[in-house]
């Protein structure tokens, strides 16, 4: 390929180029905060240092992998898959080296999630590149973007997994491609350790497994089969839980102990003691469980909006969403698309896309958000005449505006599309 068929391809994907480019840039601030600002100093000791304890732990003694702090706040709260898997790679190498291998992966992981959102834009008919530019430049960019990376974390990695196994989905719905037994390996074997990396996602494999299997068929030929890829995928990932039958206790008793879960939109208003925090965690889980059977009989909605609306609802009810906002909140802009008039342009495309794009800016609201601190510091530095009291209020505030936003746009969206059909009928 000629230099000139390489520049004309690359500005004819720079669209998708751009937010692609985004990650690393994220990536690389973060780098440069660790050196500049010395609150980040200890970023070397975050989420990694858990996984690599743990990773060793597998080797010493695996009957005791949840009973130690390795590093953080908060000891091991994974299935043991995610620390098996730090068992035979990253822990067995130099601390350092090992963190930094993960951090290029999770770089990778970022570019390839939003490469594979794209895909899952281009298969729901978002048909101009300008159009899913919109959607892929929010997804890409902000502080929730810089968190991932200042903690090392896996939520990219776990964002590329869960639209990869999305967009397969689409592809076999849209184009009626039969599936195979290597489809349903792939598949529920990478859903399966997802859950290995984030345990949340039960309620969405639940989702995903019980998508084609119709409640007549629950014990069908081909029910079973797919109930049986799922328990030996879990099984030969997490071994160690039927080898150690202890450490299913254990996995529960921490994860609910866990004193990160909180609100998050409430947090700076509502403070909750340790017991009061599993309490809760435990009602909002029912809820959970509850919305996801709902959503599981209701056959009329796609896979990809009973993901959409689950992860709506779990942004609001559940304790772990500031966790995986990451990919709840692009889950959540699946909403979004079947109201898109893409036919319009210029002010035209404004006007009749506001509540859309008004939507929009709220998600691109929460994903710019930063800790408060900033804001005030910020705020005063530009307008120190502004009232401190009002400033303090509307800084608490901002995440359950920026939530009520979301929630109403796409509420009005619905009623707009139900009043526009119900005319048309009649």
């Amino acid at each position: 390929m000629s230099l000139n068929n390489i520049i004309l391809e690359l500005k004819k994907n720079i669209y998708l180029i751009i937010p692609i480019i985004c990650i690393p840039i994220w990536a690389s601030l973060v780098l440069i905060s660790t050196q500049i600002n010395p609150d980040y100093a200890g970023f070397l000791y975050w989420d990694y240092s858990i996984w690599y304890g743990a990773g060793r732990q597998i080797f010493r003694d695996p009957t005791k992998l949840y009973d130690y702090n390795y590093g953080y706040d908060i000891g091991y709260t994974w299935t043991p898959c995610w620390a098996s898997l730090f068992a035979i790679s990253l822990s067995l190498i130099p601390y350092i080296i090992g963190y930094f291998l993960l951090y290029i992966l999770n770089v990778i992981s970022g570019m390839l999630m939003i490469r594979e959102y794209n895909r899952i834009l281009i298969l729901a008919n978002i048909r101009k590149k300008s159009h899913r530019f919109i959607f892929l430049i929010i997804i890409s960019n902000g502080f929730i973007i810089f968190n991932v990376f200042i903690q090392n974390q896996n939520k990219l990695m776990i964002g590329f997994f869960i639209f990869y196994i999305l967009r397969r989905e689409l592809e076999c719905r849209i184009s009626k491609i039969e599936k195979n037994l290597k489809y349903y390996l792939i598949n529920y074997g990478l859903f399966v350790f997802v859950l290995g990396m984030a345990p949340y996602f039960i309620f969405l494999l639940l989702i995903y497994l019980f998508e084609e299997i119709r409640l007549k068929k629950l014990v069908k030929k081909g029910s079973i089969k797919i109930y049986s890829i799922v328990i030996v995928m879990f099984l030969l990932q997490n071994i160690l839980f039927f080898i150690y039958p202890i450490l299913i206790v254990k996995f529960l008793e921490g994860f609910y102990k866990n004193t990160n879960f909180f609100i998050f939109y409430l947090y700076e208003w509502l403070r909750f003691s340790d017991e009061q925090t599993t309490q809760i965690n435990i009602i909002f889980s029912i809820f959970l469980f509850t919305l996801t059977m709902l959503l599981i009989i209701n056959k009329k909605l796609r896979l990809e909006q009973k993901f959409a609306y689950f992860s709506i609802f779990a942004i609001f009810f559940s304790l772990f969403a500031n966790r995986i906002l990451t990919f709840l909140l692009p889950l959540t802009l699946l909403l979004f698309l079947p109201f898109l008039k893409q036919e319009l342009k210029g002010k035209e495309f404004i006007k009749q896309n506001k509540i859309l794009l008004i939507g929009l800016l709220s998600v691109l609201g929460l994903y710019l958000n930063i800790n408060p601190e900033t804001i005030y510091f910020i705020v005063l530095t530009i307008l120190p005449f502004f009232n401190k009291i009002v400033l303090m209020f509307l800084i608490n505030i901002r995440w359950i505006l920026l939530l009520i936003i979301m929630a109403c746009s796409i509420i009005m969206l619905n009623l707009q599309s139900f009043c526009l059909k119900r005319d048309f009928k009649q």
